[in-house]
């Protein structure tokens, strides 16, 4: 509950990530969540502190109503309000939350331990590609419903996601996912996260990652490649305006608190405001023809017909301007420093930044503390070499993270 269901929770409503089908009914709320963290705030437990903090943020902006059972259990919540905050991939799941006060966001992924979306009993039929590294951002978690947007979204183009503009881009396939190599690891502040993208469906390769350095987040895709006649595309964004401005200035575009930052590229950056239409019936699972119309601000990076090798890379930040270093993007790896923390992502055995890794690995360093994930959930142990030469041996846990202290200063493993 505190670690799950609470983490992929927002104001009203969960992660549209982690609902699955239910994208597609009218009706989405976050009841169930709120009922989950109402029964669990009851009884003992080493978290029940956390959980009726989330319960008690949660019924602040609760809009409708409680059965009985439920509103007398509110009724006994007593707690300050508080949303978690901080950074963690699941990596069973192939998903990703880093959230703050204020606003949340999360990247879906998927592997071959993993399905893509879903699409069952005829609903969710146009969403394919919401694994396909589908980056969510929220302020308040009801932008997307409140504005009744879902209807009215472009399906093809889903935040985050590197797309073949293909007539099938949208539809109701899913599966397992065709590659491995989908992780992430972080030191539960900040973190990084990366995905070799095989979309089902699409003659589409690419390589995504992604790194969270508190408020700003750092995209980059390389190795983007298609031998189709389609047009690929990297999405930065399909936000539902209000009634706040879309502003540029210079490199950024400015957006009800959101700050979006292209670095140089060859890539064509597109930035407009687009007024769709749609119904809740044509996502499958409901026969509400009523049309919903919504503007949304859509940016995305033209790649062109049939790239080879092409890449991609913005940030998106939430509070200051200041733009973390690209010290790599490529096939061998990609990297971010930030400060004096550096993330990087081996795609394979190499060296980078004065690391390097025996085995494909996700990994996250400060001076004090390193944090290593092998992305491909397997067995057995890889070797980190870190700055000055010192060397790790790190155990490969299923994907899950692995915790080096390291000496101050010297960056020299604890042994």
């Amino acid at each position: 509950m505190a670690d799950g269901i609470a983490w992929s929770l927002h104001g009203n409503y969960f992660d549209v990530s982690v609902v699955g089908r239910e994208v597609a009914r009218p009706s989405t709320t976050g009841y169930h969540g709120i009922a989950a963290l109402l029964q669990a705030s009851q009884f003992d437990s080493p978290r029940r502190s956390a959980i009726r903090a989330s319960a008690a943020a949660m019924l602040e902006s609760w809009q409708w109503g409680l059965p009985p059972e439920l509103a007398a259990l509110a009724e006994q919540t007593v707690a300050a309000p508080a949303w978690p905050a901080g950074h963690q991939h699941y990596f069973m799941s192939d998903y990703t939350v880093h959230r703050r006060p204020g606003w949340f966001a999360s990247i879906k992924m998927f592997s071959t331990r993993t399905k893509s979306g879903e699409s069952t009993n005829d609903e969710n039929i146009l969403g394919s590609r919401q694994s396909d590294g589908r980056f969510a951002l929220t302020r308040d978690g009801s932008e997307y419903y409140a504005r009744q947007a879902w209807p009215a979204l472009d399906w093809t183009r889903l935040p985050g996601v590197t797309v073949e503009q293909s007539p099938t881009a949208a539809s109701d396939a899913y599966g397992y996912g065709k590659r491995a190599f989908a992780g992430g690891t972080g030191d539960g502040r900040n973190g990084a996260s990366a995905m070799d993208v095989a979309p089902i469906g699409s003659a589409l390769t690419a390589k995504k990652s992604w790194f969270f350095f508190d408020d700003v987040i750092v995209f980059l895709t390389n190795s983007i490649t298609s031998p189709s006649a389609n047009r690929v595309e990297t999405v930065i964004q399909q936000w539902p305006l209000g009634s706040s401005p879309v502003v540029r200035q210079g490199d950024w575009t400015f957006c009800e608190g959101a700050g979006y930052y292209v670095y140089p590229q060859t890539a064509k950056l597109n930035v407009e405001q687009i007024t769709r239409t749609g119904t809740w019936a044509a996502l499958g699972g409901s026969t509400d023809t009523t049309p919903h119309t919504a503007t949304f601000l859509t940016m995305w990076l033209d790649h062109g017909v049939a790239p080879a090798g092409a890449s991609a890379a913005y940030a998106i930040s939430l509070g200051s301007m200041t733009v973390p270093t690209i010290i790599a993007n490529d096939a061998n790896a990609s990297a971010v420093r930030q400060g004096n923390a550096t993330g990087i992502v081996f795609w394979t055995p190499g060296a980078v930044a004065g690391y390097s890794s025996t085995l494909p690995a996700v990994i996250y360093a400060t001076p004090t503390d390193l944090y290593a994930a092998d992305p491909t959930n397997g067995t057995g142990t890889y070797q980190l070499t870190l700055p000055g030469g010192a060397k790790v041996t790190v155990p490969r846990n299923g994907g899950a993270t692995v915790h080096v202290p390291l000496r101050p200063a010297r960056h020299r493993a604890v042994r």
